[in-house]
């Protein structure tokens, strides 16, 4: 496996189609022809005595490398992906090539989340700003790792409004953008209104009813329909708003992961093109290493890289 930024973005072939017959394939990033990989890079720890983050108290504590790591193995534990680090470019976390696809967790960003609400990955660099992320919503570290999987927040799907009230007026305008539905669905051919892809109130993407309210000692009135609100998000269906958006990943996250990334929805690209001679020699990187970098091989039993 590849070491540093540089190496891993000539390895890879940058998500190119690969054609075997009437069929074509997305060149998926593997390794062991099981997971596939996403490279992450971590940014350098802020030190003590660097940049200042008003949101730390003495009852907040920042997250730490372990604390991704964690992330990373709660997702593994459930899709077929492997989270792997390589180092930066001797320039720095944000030189890596423009189209390579990697996570980078920037410890100097305040916020805790994706950088221009990207979701989904992008044939670059997917930026995660942790500067302001602290261990007792570490929840939020983990909803910025799945929206870069491809997942959006709960509360903005097309059809949040059969679900859920979203009460505008009590939130501050800045915070809008983060309450704006998408047209958008997690792959092809997905049925939004089947199991488990139907809403999901316990979803860790899921805001809770009071996540961003406006900071009023009372109840925020709303002069134009001249009613009040003591929530964000109000359910529509009978449901108890105080367990609207789990701190950890529900039963619906962790389904839906496992078919997203499932690791039989590989196999036939596994079959079709890599085990055939021209898709073997389409994934090689260097035949004088000895080795295939991706994990490629003839006896997918064995746990050794064929020999070339």
């Amino acid at each position: 496996m590849p070491k540093t930024a540089a190496e891993a973005y000539k390895m890879q072939l940058n998500d190119q189609w690969y054609t075997v017959g009437p069929t074509r394939y997305v060149t998926p990033m593997f390794r062991n022809n099981k997971f596939v990989v996403r490279y992450y890079i971590l940014g350098k720890p802020r030190e003590p005595g660097g940049i200042s983050i008003t949101d730390f108290t003495p009852k907040s504590t920042p997250i730490t490398v372990d604390d991704i790591k964690g992330a990373h193995a709660e997702i593994e534990y459930y899709a077929c992906i492997e989270f792997t680090s390589i180092a930066p470019n001797s320039n720095g976390d944000f030189y890596t090539p423009v189209k390579f696809p990697v996570i980078v967790y920037n410890f100097y960003e305040y916020d805790c989340s994706v950088k221009y609400g990207r979701i989904g990955r992008y044939s670059g660099r997917n930026i995660i700003s942790i500067g302001s992320c602290i261990k007792e919503y570490k929840r939020d570290l983990l909803r910025a790792i799945m929206q870069v999987l491809g997942f959006i927040q709960e509360h903005r799907r097309g059809d949040r409004d059969s679900y859920v009230n979203f009460h505008s007026y009590a939130v501050e305008k800045q915070y809008w953008p983060l309450y704006e539905k998408l047209n958008y669905k997690f792959a092809p051919n997905i049925d939004m209104l089947e199991e488990p892809f139907c809403y999901d109130y316990y979803s860790i993407m899921h805001f809770g009813s009071l996540e961003h309210k406006r900071a009023f000692k009372e109840r925020v009135i709303d002069r134009r329909r001249r009613h009040t609100a003591n929530v964000v998000l109000e359910p529509l269906c009978k449901f108890d708003e105080t367990k609207m958006g789990g701190h950890e990943l529900s039963d619906r996250d962790q389904r839906r992961l496992k078919i997203l990334y499932a690791c039989e929805k590989l196999q036939p690209v596994i079959d079709n093109v890599i085990l055939l001679p021209e898709g073997r020699n389409a994934f090689y990187y260097d035949k004088a290493s000895g080795y295939t970098p991706w994990g490629y091989r003839k006896d997918i039993t064995h746990r050794r890289p064929d020999p070339i």
